[in-house]
């Protein structure tokens, strides 16, 4: 109305502040939203209010600093202690200037390890699954650890993130091996529930599986079985050097990769490749005997259908150095001129 009977000079300048106003609109409607940044560590028994903790004080030390130094926006962690222990890492991590506003501890019926998160972003659901059983030569068991689950609302973008620590490799009368693929069975289960209930769920699997991805464990929270569109897939974080171990076991002085990222088929297009990153802190072999990893999304739903083609069998290709003249890399051939 300012602008009316005011002459041409001024319907100009109306129509180029009007175009003007909407090319501020488009762009600060498709800026791309910030990334979302969240880790898995295993924290190594972190008992240290317990009256007689299994490590020293510096091990401790070092482990808060080695979540200091990931600053993730949200971290799964595994072999956390007790609710007194949750809230002295969150204090820790608050005083070296990281802060960790909510926690969610999982009741499994392991009392000693638990699956626990760090956030930064509230959730907008907890609902951890403490009571998945299964029979294994006539007796029924508990899911030791039980699944850990936050569901998390970003604008219109839900992302569902589960939690979870496995059967170890140590000896169990019923089996150790078995105890691990039923648990597996049933992490799938849940995983199933979720994409059943929303087939284009964005679900996001971190943890400790304590297998190799050869195993039948692994496989079967993978689940190569399914469709494409039903199967997850493992992102395959990689240290800065091209390595994928995640553990280092001491008694044999043997590295392996047990510790998972997994996403499911429509979460792959919103999945930052590049970010997934294994991380080496600074005095990490005092922190734990894992090594912490973080995956980046993108909280946008997106659809690309070539994304496949970046993962073999489900698993993200490794990225191969080109081999230079005269040079071996591994066991591929010397290239020559």
């Amino acid at each position: 109305m300012i602008l009316a009977g005011c002459g041409d000079g001024c319907r100009i300048f109306g129509t180029r502040l009007t175009l003007f106003l909407v090319l501020v609109g488009v762009c600060a409607f498709s800026e791309e939203p910030k990334p979302i940044r969240i880790a898995s560590f295993n924290v190594y028994n972190f008992r240290p209010t317990h009256e007689k903790p299994p490590r020293d004080a510096e091990g401790f030390a070092a482990t808060i600093r080695a979540l200091a130094e990931l600053d993730a926006d949200i971290v799964v962690l595994q072999e956390m202690g007790s609710w007194d222990d949750f809230r002295l890492l969150q204090k820790r991590l608050r005083e070296l200037g990281v802060d960790y506003p909510y926690l969610s501890l999982v009741y499994g019926a392991d009392y000693t390890r638990h699956v626990a998160f760090l956030c930064k972003i509230k959730p907008a659901a907890e609902e951890h699954r403490t009571d998945r059983k299964y029979s294994l030569n006539g007796q029924e068991v508990k899911v030791r650890r039980g699944f850990g689950y936050l569901r998390f609302e970003i604008d219109d973008y839900v992302l569902h993130v589960l939690g979870a620590h496995l059967k170890s490799k140590v000896f169990h009368k019923l089996g150790q091996t078995d105890m691990r693929r039923y648990e597996a069975r049933q992490l799938r289960y849940v995983i199933d529930e979720l994409i059943d209930e929303d087939p284009l769920a964005n679900v996001l699997v971190l943890g400790d599986l304590n297998d190799t991805m050869d195993s039948s464990p692994v496989k079967t929270v993978l689940y190569r079985r399914y469709k494409y569109t039903k199967r997850l897939y493992d992102l395959r974080p990689t240290a800065a050097n091209g390595e994928s171990w995640t553990y280092h076991h001491s008694a044999s002085d043997t590295y392996s990769r047990i510790d998972y990222a997994l996403a499911s088929f429509d979460l792959l297009p919103e999945v930052d490749l590049s970010q997934c990153r294994i991380l080496s802190p600074s005095d990490g072999h005092k922190a734990s005997d894992h090594r912490p990893f973080v995956v980046s999304i993108i909280p946008q739903n997106r659809k690309d259908e070539s994304i496949r083609e970046k993962f073999s069998r489900e698993i993200r290709e490794p990225v191969v150095r080109e081999a230079e003249p005269g040079k071996v890399f591994g066991t591929r051939k010397v290239l020559h001129e």
